[in-house]
């Protein structure tokens, strides 16, 4: 979905930045950048209720959907939800 305009942001509430970027590199990652919060700042202000969480954002940066825990991202429903989200 990269060329039609998706970006994937990363953010790490781990305390170890060393420590995300060796699972990235481990895992074969190296398309996506390491943004670290350490300090819980974003967590907290998006009212997470725990760990993972993703959220799929619009293209004017509002929360479209919100997933708490693991997410398969291949499902279709949840590429029809990313494909119907795309910019136009």
């Amino acid at each position: 979905f990269g060329e039609k305009g998706l970006v994937v942001v990363t953010l790490s509430s781990d305390m170890n930045p060393e420590m995300v970027k060796t699972f990235f590199k481990a895992s074969n990652i190296d398309n996506l950048p390491v943004y670290m919060d350490q300090d819980m700042k974003v967590f907290q202000m998006l009212e997470s209720k725990g760990l993972p969480v993703s959220s799929l954002l619009g293209v004017d940066g509002n929360e479209i959907r919100r997933f708490a825990g693991y997410v398969d991202w291949t499902k279709p429903e949840i590429r029809q939800l990313i494909t119907d989200n795309l910019p136009k």
